[in-house]
């Protein structure tokens, strides 16, 4: 039960990270602050689960299957 909280709370997070890159991209070049992409964070297995959940390959043939 303990792996499916920590899957969640990765996804979440995820999320929120996807959120905040798109919101930084959308600011100007000029007004961005520096080295706003950059993290020096080492992720955890559950992040990297959920990073690969979230990441659609676009070579993959069966990605247009999945709902």
């Amino acid at each position: 039960m303990n792996i499916l909280y920590g899957e969640s709370k990765a996804l979440t997070k995820e999320d929120e990270h996807r959120k905040k890159a798109e919101e930084l991209l959308k600011l100007d070049e000029r007004k961005r602050p520096y080295n706003s992409m950059n993290e020096a964070i080492v992720p955890t297995e559950e992040e990297i689960g959920a990073w690969r959940m979230k990441n659609l390959r676009s070579d993959n043939p069966m990605a247009h299957f999945k709902s």
